[in-house]
């Protein structure tokens, strides 16, 4: 922080003398939120019986399957936890570190220099622990509602209030006595409500998002293809089954036994499927951050989403390009270092795809399903396997033309595909209401919406009448609330309440 501020002796804290801490943009950030309502510290919110306490300082790490797992502030995924490929500790260190247990609802806290990251551990958190940068809080539900504090440490006013907290230089971090010491916003029980309900509902989304891939995986799996099968270390060729390449890696032994395991069923080819072309030469004298026309690039490409579209063209270089226009259903394929897959749905449009990124147009089968079978490991395989290694790994338009797509019953691929496509836009969704709750934190603190407004909308949702919840949401935005001229954060709002109404009809089913 380059600015600072003349400060008066009595505002001095003994513990902070140093000048960074009392930087303008702190100070005034910090006084904005003592004026709302009332603060309390994060020790005042804590459970009386669980204090807040950091987690273990050398982690042993053990191969030993159902060990406890490590969670790590990079497994945070907001606003719940990624538990896929964390590391396990010895059982005999996790029950030496009693305190640092987690459990359902658990809210965990970076504190290695990431200001704003947490995380509400989810109703299916695992047997787990927690490293030395991370604080376990477990919040009195009688004192404060955990999913409103963590929409507060996770928008921009709660970030600048953690961030004016880390100390150190060679490692930054905040230290425990200080994440105890915190001060958080406390408003009205309803109020809070409101907003941890736009959590909740967002975790709610994510896990029947989960569901609903696990359930098309389970299906795919019923194929039975060979695709943890070890390679061998040599195989012989006959010169008349050798392709276009003459080195070895397209005829490794695990690659071949996967193709010839779809050859013997139903298949067909990506290039007998889709239309191919590759994505926009656009120069970086044409990028635009953080505004104009999104421009897809391979790190974009995210399993579950589009990530981090940060980068983007003006609307005179998308209109010349239109040939590399995003379409409704259409797939990407990132062709250098990362082969993932992604379709388009139509209110992310309009988009420009990049150079370097595969555009994918299916003729003969549904994009949703499609894109699933190139991120499963048979998709994965048959890419890396045609993928030349240069610098990075590369693959082509006729690389990933040959890939081979085993064919189902058309009435099961349909069904499968329009699960997928209910979860790719529950997760869109649930990424939207953790926008909202953390927009809706900042819009209470800086007097943009008032408490008796939350209260009225909360009140009117147990009511069963969504018209207040309807005409909030209504007025927000990428840019803030109530933003004038900017385009709503949701394009369809029946349709959120839709797939959470679909949400509560999956769960109930479940119980």
């Amino acid at each position: 922080m380059a600015q600072y501020n003349r400060v008066d002796s009595t505002s001095l804290e003994i513990q902070r003398l140093d000048a960074e801490y009392y930087g303008k943009v702190y100070v005034n950030n910090a006084e904005k939120i003592d004026q709302l309502s009332k603060c309390l510290t994060l020790e005042a919110m804590r459970d009386k019986n669980t204090p807040i306490r950091r987690g273990i300082d050398m982690p042993n790490f053990v191969e030993k399957a159902n060990s406890p797992l490590m969670v790590t502030i990079a497994s945070f995924d907001e606003p719940g936890i990624n538990f896929d490929q964390l590391k396990r500790i010895s059982s005999e260190q996790h029950d030496a570190f009693k305190g640092s247990h987690i459990k359902p609802g658990d809210l965990l806290i970076a504190m290695g220099g990431y200001a704003g990251k947490a995380a509400i551990c989810p109703e299916d958190t695992p047997i787990c622990n927690i490293g030395r940068h991370t604080a376990r809080v477990k919040i009195d539900p009688l004192v404060a509602e955990t999913r409103f504090i963590w929409a507060f440490i996770a928008c921009k006013i709660g970030k600048l209030q953690f961030e004016r907290y880390i100390t150190g230089s060679v490692q930054a971090g905040i230290n425990l006595e200080d994440i105890r010491s915190i001060k958080i916003p406390v408003t009205e029980v309803l109020a809070q409500k409101y907003i941890g309900d736009k959590v909740r509902q967002a975790e709610q989304l994510r896990a029947w998002a989960k569901e609903l891939r696990d359930s098309v995986d389970s299906q795919l799996d019923n194929l039975k293809l060979p695709i943890n099968e070890p390679p061998q270390m040599i195989n012989l060729m006959s010169a008349k089954d050798m392709e276009d390449r003459l080195d070895p890696r397209p005829y490794r032994s695990h690659y071949l036994k996967l193709t010839e395991s779809i050859e013997s069923i139903d298949h067909e080819s990506i290039s007998k499927i889709t239309t191919l072309a590759s994505g926009c030469p656009v120069s970086s004298k044409d990028f635009v951050e953080n505004e104009g026309i999104p421009l897809v690039r391979i790190r974009n490409i995210g399993f579950d989403d589009f990530i981090g579209l940060d980068t983007g063209i003006g609307e005179d270089v998308y209109q010349d390009s239109t040939k590399y226009h995003a379409k409704e259903k259409m797939i990407v394929v990132g062709m250098d270092g990362i082969f993932r897959s992604q379709f388009f749905i139509a209110d992310e449009l309009p988009m420009l795809v990049n150079q370097r990124v595969a555009m994918l147009s299916p003729t003969n089968i549904r994009g949703e399903l499609l894109t699933h079978w190139l991120n499963r490991p048979e998709g994965q395989m048959q890419l890396n396997q045609w993928a030349v290694k240069t610098t990075v790994e590369h693959t082509s338009l006729s690389d990933i033309g040959r890939i081979l797509i085993p064919r189902l019953d058309k009435e099961l691929e349909d069904r499968l595909a329009d699960n997928l496509l209910s979860a790719r836009l529950a997760y869109r969704y649930s990424k939207f209401l953790t926008q909202v709750a953390k927009t809706l934190v900042e819009a209470l603190i800086e007097g943009q919406l008032t408490e008796e407004q939350l209260i009225q909308a909360q009140q009117a949702l147990e009511d069963g009448d969504n018209t207040l919840d309807k005409a909030i949401l209504n007025k927000l935005s990428n840019e803030g609330y109530a933003v004038e001229g900017a385009v709503p954060l949701f394009s369809d709002v029946d349709e959120l309440y839709s797939l959470l109404a679909s949400a509560n009809a999956a769960a109930d089913s479940e119980d």
